[in-house]
């Protein structure tokens, strides 16, 4: 018993970053869910009691804001570590070519790489804590999967010494999913134009990063000679699930966008249909609003 503890405390210690990361990842993320419920709650009561329609709409229009905070700070988060990841491993020969590298041999190496073990931890602390939030908070099932498949491939390629080609494939999420939130905060914020202008951005973002530098990826991936087959399987397959959500999601976008313009409302597709009801300000701009549970 006394070793196992002996060996437990080691890990831990090893895994730090994970730890407090996941813990503050979890911490944060619930204390911004439940302030805005609290905040939600309240002026949904106030604008009910309210007589004046105007009034009401407004005050339904101030609730429907704070469904910004969580958007915000993925967006930040996103931004922050897409930065810190390209600093990180531009320099080395393994970058591959297709993102501005050197495109030498060595990405699929089976080799220690300690440069990237903080990121690495920091990562999986991240998409950990989202899939618990999915799990708690309710998503769809393609969500669930992708949050999946992504932890997997990172503890895989951590345990593997696939660290190289795992902050790629990091870097091709990240740096999309800066502008996925941004879309988000700004219809919060009812910002409209803006909005739009982000979600343009996105589409573009998207397709060069999570379809064509991603499929350049995959191709390399299973024309290298160093890999084993039953790397490339395993490996190769997982990543390929990705890939095929990375369409499944850009086709949604042009369905959202036709909805955009029949219905006036940009709707996130990733939760759950029922989970919200609309409600109109007094401008007519479609909101989003929590439903009660009866």
């Amino acid at each position: 018993m006394g070793d196992f503890l002996n060996q437990a405390v080691e890990l831990a210690k090893t895994h730090v970053p994970f730890l407090a990361s996941y813990v503050s990842f979890i911490g944060f993320r619930m204390f911004l869910e439940h302030k805005s419920i609290q905040n939600v709650e309240k002026l949904t009561k106030l604008a009910s009691e309210c007589t004046d329609e105007a009034v009401a709409a407004k005050l339904k229009s101030r609730a429907a804001k704070f469904k910004a905070n969580t958007y915000v700070f993925k967006a930040i988060y996103f931004f922050i570590v897409a930065v810190y990841n390209f600093q990180l491993i531009k320099g080395f020969s393994w970058f591959p070519e297709c993102l501005g590298g050197a495109g030498e041999r060595g990405l699929f190496a089976r080799e220690p790489q300690p440069e990237l073990d903080i990121f690495y931890q920091i990562e999986l602390a991240f998409h950990l804590h989202t899939l618990t939030h999915a799990i708690i908070m309710g998503a769809k099932i393609e969500m669930h999967l992708h949050h999946l498949v992504t932890i997997s491939l990172i503890v895989g390629s951590a345990w593997c010494d696939f660290k190289r080609i795992g902050v790629i494939i990091m870097l091709l999420h990240d740096a999309p999913d800066v502008f996925s939130a941004g879309v988000k905060a700004l219809l919060a914020f009812e910002l409209e134009t803006l909005s739009y202008a982000c979600f343009a951005v996105l589409v573009v973002v998207w397709a060069y990063f999570r379809l064509y530098i991603f499929y350049e990826v995959l191709a390399l991936l299973f024309t290298d000679q160093d890999l084993s087959v039953s790397d490339k399987r395993i490996f190769g397959g997982l990543l390929s699930c990705l890939y095929a959500l990375h369409w499944f999601w850009y086709l949604q976008f042009f369905q959202i966008l036709f909805r955009s313009f029949r219905n006036g409302e940009i709707k996130d597709t990733t939760e759950k249909d029922n989970a919200y009801v609309k409600t109109k300000s007094t401008e007519g701009t479609p909101k989003l609003q929590k439903k009660k549970d009866n």
